[in-house]
């Protein structure tokens, strides 16, 4: 089945989303599996246009109403005060961050200065996620959880035109393109999406490339995931700026719909992480 297919079934079925399957099965006639992004139908009757990508990507992880990405900077709470290296601009970046959310030994040396610093977090609540522990979600099939990086890396401009013209598999694309130079469609949740005008090696696009901008027309935003179909887990990688610092932000394709609240969340987090305190 193609991306977009006409499927067919008795009713509208009540369906079930058992917490950490990659399955979503109605009760009656079809099946959507979200490993593959394929849609089976069996049984016929009423025609429906299903778009697979709508469907596949709906099944993110819920948020509550309120979030608290801040909340372990408590007054009590054990820090680390480091320094992220911007070694492209110049200059470099303090950092406080509550201990629980450095794993690795090395990176509780007080005063410790690197170009990068990782973090994973679980979805909604944003309380830490330890390595051990995202090894036993994913074997469970779980991904409520996130990456993130904060580095110095290329301007928000020149990575949504790597995205488009390299790292989508097009043939000859042309990596010099200025942003300004395409036409964006429409995208899924708020976003728009370019697309390279060079040959693709299938007739379908492997990498999306979305952008979002601010209200005042500032790029905010450049997310790169792979096509549904295109690989079995298919994910994301979406880079925007915080609290001064470059941030690349990974999940699985699952959480597009919560884009817009992760990048939000972050920033939250790496304000109060930067905040100077007497």
């Amino acid at each position: 089945m193609g991306f977009c297919d006409i499927v067919t079934f008795s009713k509208f079925p009540q369906y079930e989303v058992p917490l950490g399957k990659r399955r979503l099965v109605w009760r009656s006639k079809l099946s959507i599996d979200l490993k593959w992004g394929r849609v089976v139908a069996l049984g016929a009757s009423l025609p429906l246009l299903l778009s697979t990508a709508v469907a596949a990507e709906s099944i993110s992880t819920p948020l509550p109403e309120s979030r608290a990405p801040c909340a372990a900077f408590a007054v009590d709470a054990e820090y680390v005060s480091q320094f992220l290296v911007m070694d492209l601009e110049g200059g470099n970046v303090p950092l406080r961050i509550p201990i629980q959310f450095l794993e690795d030994f090395w990176d509780h040396k007080q005063g410790f200065a690197d170009t990068a610093q990782l973090f994973r977090v679980e979805i909604g609540t944003f309380q830490p996620v330890s390595r051990k522990e995202s090894g036993r979600r994913n074997k469970e099939g779980i991904w409520n959880w996130i990456t993130f990086v904060v580095k110095d890396v290329l301007p928000l401009e020149r990575l949504a035109v790597l995205s488009a013209e390299s790292w989508s598999a097009v043939i000859g694309g042309d990596q010099a393109r200025r942003l300004e130079s395409y036409a964006p469609s429409p995208g899924p949740f708020g976003l728009a999406e370019i697309r390279s005008d060079a040959p693709q090696p299938t007739s379908d696009f492997r990498t999306n490339t979305f952008i979002a901008q601010s209200n005042d027309g500032v790029l905010a935003a450049v997310l790169s995931c792979n096509a549904l179909g295109s690989f079995p887990f298919p994910g994301c990688q979406h880079w925007f700026r915080a609290a001064g610092m470059d941030v690349e932000l990974s999940y699985r394709r699952t959480e597009l719909p919560n884009w817009k609240a992760l990048q939000e969340d972050v920033t939250t987090f790496l304000i109060c992480a930067t905040r100077k305190h007497p």
